[in-house]
């Protein structure tokens, strides 16, 4: 059976084997990872968020209480099934990921749908059911599984107080999901936290497929 074909299998009912299995297929060459442009970044309460060269975006000047950053990305591979989110740190944030006083970011939920670049019309929910990061904050439940729950406030929180190094997380769907001639996928990161302005400073997204046969 295919790489996708085995990640279906009722096998996977534990978080940790699912892990595994996404890791391992990486290491097999089975997880291919697809070139994902930006298109564009937006804050619904006022922060500046700018693409930049290295397809990174970057948060600056307002950073309100809470927050939601729409970003597009554009991508002509299709079959896609997994979202990677590197938080990185930059220079305008003291070397941390987060954009709080004390370098911290608590994310709270990720979604996206994809678009048809051919036909616009023809549009699909992605729906995440796993989530995975290497690294969550101790000292309460901030674990990435929270963020597949759009009202659970505790969200996934990167100790940015402590560490001055980049995070990666990684979003599994349902389902296969983008179009034939392309694919704009439209991601929302909501950072919803009791914990004021702790918005990530500077986020990379990547798309990535399951190879069959891998």
């Amino acid at each position: 059976a295919g790489l996708t074909a085995e990640l279906n299998t009722p096998r996977f009912q534990e978080d940790a084997e699912r892990e595994a299995f996404v890791l391992d297929a990486q290491r097999k060459g089975g997880l291919v990872w697809e070139t994902t442009v930006p298109t564009g970044a937006a804050s619904v309460y006022g922060a500046t968020l700018t693409v930049q060269s290295d397809g990174s975006v970057l948060a600056s000047g307002k950073n309100p209480d809470r927050d939601e950053h729409f970003m597009t990305l554009r991508t002509r591979g299709g079959g896609l099934r997994l979202l990677m989110l590197e938080a990185l740190t930059h220079k305008s944030l003291n070397g941390r990921v987060g954009r709080a006083d004390n370098g911290n970011a608590v994310l709270t939920s990720v979604d996206a749908q994809a678009v048809s670049l051919a036909d616009p019309s023809q549009q699909m929910p992605v729906r995440f059911t796993w989530a995975w990061a290497d690294f969550e904050q101790e000292g309460g439940d901030f674990r990435a599984i929270n963020l597949l729950d759009d009202w659970d406030e505790r969200g996934w929180a990167v100790d940015g107080i402590n560490r001055r190094d980049g995070r990666v997380a990684l979003f599994l769907a349902d389902r296969p999901f983008g179009f034939e001639g392309g694919t704009e996928v439209r991601v929302r990161l909501r950072y919803d936290s009791v914990h004021a302005r702790h918005t990530l400073g500077r986020v990379r997204l990547t798309l990535a497929r399951f190879e069959e046969g891998g």
